[in-house]
């Protein structure tokens, strides 16, 4: 065969494979090589085959908008907090030993839709527009959380993108007042980002915890929902910044699958590329 032959055939080859490289990388949002786009070495590790609770504190404050002194329909929560813990339910193992050299930021604000908590004792929240969760990692100088700071928001969103949820995808969160007088806020939500290398399946996170999932929102009662993220919140009492209102703690829960069925995805796009050049050189 001609030398110029060879030539084309081998720069097809390459063409071809570069191509669907190009195209796993479209199909999984992930360039080889990098798990997460803007991560780099923030990227989080967590359990896979069982589910994670991640330990948070961090601040809120109560837009009371109709200034009534209670939370009740209309008005808005905001606030920040930082992951202190990460764990296997199951296993028990910790991953917390991640959290020395980056950290997991949150930003939130979400709305009370119906009810008020006195003297009801029970409250709706959803995400209307200008509502989210964000989690960002931060490293290297953007691992800065400082909760009594006065740019305390500023350093909680200054990292990368982890997850989100945000109007649209599924969410529904309740509070309530328990016998201790004390408040619990429970969240189901699926996700609306994820730049996390994992996906988070759908499951029914309070029934496997052992917890009563029942509640009521909307006026209806619900029972566990399948869910990619699910947390729990806790007020401290009031917060030690004047920006803010509550000192809050609680718990995200998430399972996440595999990290590797995106590059398992881009080894089999590789290969087929590979049948497809043997095949065109077969023609030569």
């Amino acid at each position: 065969m001609p030398i110029a032959v060879l030539q084309v055939c081998a720069r097809s080859h390459q063409l071809l494979v570069a191509a669907l490289v190009a195209l796993a990388i479209a199909a999984t949002g992930t360039p080889a090589g990098a798990a997460n786009p803007g991560l780099g070495k923030g990227l989080i590790q967590l359990p896979v085959g069982e589910i994670s609770r991640l330990t948070y504190v961090g601040e809120e404050y109560h837009y009371d908008n109709n200034n009534n002194g209670i939370p009740d329909a209309g008005d808005v929560m905001e606030g920040i907090a930082i992951i202190t813990g990460i764990e296997g339910v199951d296993s028990k193992q910790s991953f917390s030993h991640q959290l020395k050299t980056r950290e997991i930021t949150v930003i939130f604000r979400f709305t009370i839709t119906a009810g008020s908590i006195y003297p009801e004792g029970h409250i709706d929240f959803s995400l209307v527009e200008g509502d989210f969760f964000k989690l960002y990692v931060g490293v290297g100088n953007r691992k800065n959380y400082d909760s009594l700071a006065t740019n305390a928001w500023d350093r909680a969103a200054d990292g990368s993108e982890w997850i989100s949820m945000e109007p649209g995808t599924f969410f529904e969160s309740v509070n309530d007042v328990q016998p201790d007088g004390s408040t619990l806020n429970r969240t189901w939500a699926d996700l609306a980002s994820n730049n996390s290398r994992y996906s988070f399946l759908h499951t029914l996170i309070p029934t496997h915890l052992g917890l009563d999932p029942s509640h009521v929102y909307e006026g209806q009662p619900r029972a566990d929902i399948p869910a990619q993220l699910y947390f729990e919140n806790f007020i401290n009492g009031p917060s030690a910044n004047p920006d803010y209102t509550f000192s809050i703690r609680g718990h995200f829960y998430v399972q996440a699958a595999s990290e590797g069925s995106q590059n398992q995805q881009l080894a089999a796009l590789i290969k087929v590329a590979q049948l497809l050049t043997k095949l065109i050189l077969s023609l030569f």
